[in-house]
C-alpha cells in the first residue's frame, strides 16, 4: 500500500508537471507578436547568411550548428497562422512553412511574405523551446539569445565543476571539464537545438550534488528524475536526450561509491525506469491530447518515425554507428587525452595494488553507465548514423563514467 502511494505521488507529480508545462507553452502565443516578429525576421537574416550547417573556426562535421532546425524552431516561434488557430492549438500543431525540404529557406520565405500559410507540423514533438524562444524574443534578438545561452550554459559548467570538487574532489571537477570539452561547449551555447537538454542535464547534476547529505534525498531523488524526463521531452528534439538521465546518475552512483552503497544496481533501474517511463509517457501524452484536438492520428506518425530512426538499412550497420560516435567525439586530441588519462590512473592503481582486490570493485557502477550510449546508438541506429554530428556528444557519458570509473579505484579507501 505504502508503494502503491509512491507511485501514485509520482505519477500525479509527472502529470502537473506536464499540465504546467502545457499550459506554459500556450501561454506564449498569447504574447504580443509585433516584437517577436521582427526579432525572428532579423534571426532569419543572420541564419540565412549563415546557411544550414554552418561550422566553427576549426571546421568538421562535429563543429557545426544546426541552423536547419533553430530554423524550424523560429518558424514554429513565428506563429504565422494569422489568428487561424487558438493558443492551444498552436502549443501542439507546431506549424511552418516548408520548401525543398530546406528550413532556411523557408524560414527566410515567412518572414519576408507576410501571407504565406504554414504548410507543415512537427505534432509529435512537444516543441517546449519554441515557447521559451518567443518569450526571449519579445525582449532580444537572436544574438541576444545566443549571448545569454552561452552565458548559461558555461556558468551551469562551472558551477557544476566547482560543485564536483568540492562534495567528491578536484579530480572528479578536472575530469568533467575535460569530458565536456569535447561535447564543445561553445556551440552548445549558441544553439537553440543543442543547449537544452545541456541545460537540463546540467542543472540535473547540481541538484544531485546540492541534495548530497541532506535527510530527505532518497525521496527527493525519484521527483528528480521525473522532471529530468519530462522536461527533456518537452524540450529536446531527440539531440542526446539521455544525457539528462546519464550524467545526474553519475553523480548519484559518485556519492554511492564514496558512501560504500551496496545497493546501487538497484539504484541504477529504478532511476533509469523512472526517467523513461517520465520521458516516454511525455510523448504519448503529446500524442494522445494532439489526435484529440487537431483530428489526426499522431500515434501513427510517430510510430512510423521510430521505426524509421531505429532502422539500420543501407550502407551502415548498427555497430557501424557506434563506431563512428565514438570517432566524432574522441578525433585525434581526445583520444591522446583519454590514452593519457588512463596510464596516470594505472600508475597511481599500482602504487595502491595492496587495496586492488577490495577497490575494483567501485568501478562496478560506472561500467553500466559506460555502456548506456552504447545502447542508445544500437537502438537507434539510424538517427545515430545520419545526424552523427550532433548526437556524439553522448560519448561524455562513457568517458566520464570510465574516468570515474578508475578514479574511484584510485581514490576508494582501504
Amino acid at each position: 500500500m505504502k508503494k502503491t502511494k509512491k507511485v501514485l505521488c509520482m505519477l500525479l507529480f509527472g502529470a502537473g508537471l506536464a499540465y504546467v508545462l502545457l499550459m506554459g507553452l500556450a501561454f506564449s502565443y498569447t504574447l504580443p507578436n509585433e516584437n517577436i516578429r521582427a526579432n525572428v525576421e532579423n534571426a532569419s537574416k543572420v541564419i540565412t547568411k549563415e546557411g544550414k550547417y554552418p561550422s566553427d573556426f576549426i571546421g568538421g562535421k562535429e563543429n557545426r550548428l544546426d541552423n536547419f532546425t533553430d530554423s524550424i524552431i523560429l518558424m514554429v516561434a513565428y506563429n504565422a497562422d494569422g489568428g487561424k488557430k487558438s493558443p492551444f492549438e498552436l502549443a501542439l500543431a507546431n506549424t511552418y512553412y516548408q520548401t525543398n525540404a530546406n528550413p532556411v529557406k523557408g524560414l527566410e520565405t515567412m518572414t519576408t511574405n507576410g501571407d504565406v500559410e504554414t504548410n507543415h507540423s512537427y505534432t509529435r514533438y512537444w516543441f517546449g523551446t519554441a515557447g521559451v524562444v518567443r518569450v526571449l524574443m519579445e525582449f532580444m534578438g537572436i544574438r541576444g539569445v545566443r549571448k545569454m545561452l552561452m552565458a548559461v550554459v558555461f556558468a551551469l559548467i562551472i558551477t557544476v565543476v566547482i560543485l564536483l570538487t568540492k562534495k567528491a574532489g578536484w579530480r572528479y571537477g578536472a575530469l568533467f571539464a575535460v569530458s565536456i570539452f569535447f561535447a564543445k561547449p561553445w556551440l552548445i551555447g549558441v544553439s537553440l537545438q543543442f543547449a537544452p537538454v545541456f541545460i537540463i542535464s546540467l542543472l540535473g547534476m547540481i541538484a544531485v550534488c546540492l541534495m548530497e547529505g541532506r535527510n530527505k534525498q532518497e525521496k527527493t531523488l525519484p521527483y528528480l528524475f521525473i522532471v529530468m524526463g519530462v522536461m527533456t521531452s518537452f524540450h529536446d528534439l531527440l539531440t542526446c536526450p539521455l544525457l539528462s538521465l546519464a550524467l545526474p546518475l553519475l553523480v548519484v552512483l559518485l556519492f554511492d561509491v564514496k558512501q560504500g552503497e551496496k545497493k546501487w544496481l538497484r539504484r541504477i533501474i529504478k532511476f533509469s525506469v523512472i526517467w523513461a517511463i517520465s520521458y516516454a509517457g511525455m510523448y504519448i501524452m503529446k500524442w494522445g491530447i494532439t489526435s484529440i484536438v487537431l483530428n489526426q492520428n499522431t500515434f501513427q506518425i510517430a510510430i512510423e518515425q521510430f521505426l524509421f530512426r531505429t532502422d539500420a538499412a543501407g550502407d551502415f550497420s548498427k555497430i557501424d554507428t557506434v563506431v563512428e560516435n565514438f570517432q566524432q567525439y574522441f578525433g585525434g586530441m581526445g583520444l591522446a587525452v583519454l590514452i593519457m588519462l588512463t596510464v596516470v590512473s594505472i600508475i597511481r592503481i599500482v602504487k595502491n595494488r595492496g587495496s586492488l582486490k577490495t577497490n575494483s570493485k567501485k568501478c562496478l557502477p560506472f561500467l553500466v553507465l559506460l555502456l548506456y550510449p552504447v545502447v542508445w546508438y544500437l537502438v537507434l541506429s539510424n538517427h545515430s548514423h545520419i545526424h552523427v554530428w550532433m548526437t556524439y556528444r553522448l560519448v561524455m557519458v562513457s568517458m566520464l563514467a570510465y574516468m570515474f570509473g578508475l578514479t574511484s579505484i584510485c581514490d576508494a579507501k582501504k
